[in-house]
């Protein structure tokens, strides 16, 4: 019998990815993981300012939990504007841009991982995500429409692996 030591709960789960990681890694390695490591370190402590929690990172790729849609959005937001500021600042081949899928509904939580459709979905919205942009669900969307002064851009109904 299988071991159920699991909860479900509802939360919002951000997916973020490095743009172009592998082409800037076999540029130069040692600058593309201090790059991404100082960008990591933004999005960890952005995400944890808005009550976010980080339960996953492989490689060029961060995801984290949050309670309320609009937290996850506005952490979102802040972590690719100050980003985007560190890039500026940055010489050209230390920049790097993340894309960012957002998506509310049921996760399976099994100690510090998160399971569910949720998850998967989050992820398949980061994919098609602008490089420096976030797309979010429409359930995300329908809870923070009327709460962000963020401006949305229909996309359309997209079909996702």
């Amino acid at each position: 019998m299988a071991d159920a030591q699991f909860t479900r709960q509802l939360a919002t789960i951000i997916c973020i990815d490095a743009v172009g990681f592998s082409r800037l890694i076999s540029e130069n390695a040692d600058s593309a993981v201090a790059a991404f490591e100082k960008r990591a370190a933004i999005i960890r402590a952005t995400s944890e300012a808005y009550g976010g929690e980080v339960f996953g990172a492989a490689g060029d790729s961060i995801m984290a939990e949050f309670g309320l849609p609009t937290s996850a959005l506005m952490a979102s937001l802040e972590f690719q504007r100050r980003i985007a500021e560190l890039d500026l600042r940055s010489p050209s081949d230390g920049r790097m841009l993340f894309r960012v899928g957002i998506n509310t509904g049921d996760v399976i939580v099994r100690a510090a991982s998160r399971y569910g459709d949720n998850v998967n979905i989050a992820a398949r919205l980061q994919d098609i995500a602008p490089p420096g942009g976030i797309v979010v669900s429409e359930t995300t969307l329908n809870h923070v429409r009327q709460v962000s002064a963020a401006r949305f851009c229909d996309m359309g109904e997209k079909r996702l692996k």
